[in-house]
C-alpha cells in the first residue's frame, strides 16, 4: 500500500507541484486548498505526512499544526510546513498546556 501524503496549500499551482512531483515518487496525494477541509478529510483519512503552507487565510498552518498536535491520531504524524515569508515574525511558539 502507498504511503498517503495530505498537501494543504491555498495556492492551487504549488498544489499542482507537489503533486504531480509526489505522485511520480509513488504517493497517493490528498489535496486541500484550506485548513477547515484538512480537518474534515480527518474523519476519514489517515495521512502518513502533512505538507502546510503557513500563510492561508482564515485558518493559518499555524492553527493547522496546533490541531494536528492535540488529535491522539496526528500527534507524531511528521509534518513539512512551507512559507515564502523570511522575517522573525513568522517563527511559531506552541501554546502551552
Amino acid at each position: 500500500m502507498n504511503k498517503t501524503i495530505m498537501i494543504v496549500d491555498d495556492d492551487a499551482s504549488g498544489l499542482a507541484l507537489f503533486e504531480m512531483m509526489l505522485k511520480r515518487s509513488g504517493y497517493e496525494i490528498l489535496k486541500v486548498t484550506d485548513a477547515r477541509m484538512a480537518v474534515h478529510m480527518l474523519d476519514t483519512h489517515s495521512p502518513d505526512l502533512f505538507i502546510v503552507d503557513l500563510m492561508m487565510p482564515e485558518v493559518d498552518g499555524f492553527q493547522l499544526l496546533e490541531y494536528l498536535r492535540q488529535r491522539s491520531q496526528t500527534a507524531q504524524t511528521p509534518v513539512v510546513v512551507l512559507t515564502a515569508r523570511e522575517d522573525a515574525a513568522s517563527s511559531w511558539e506552541p501554546t502551552p498546556t
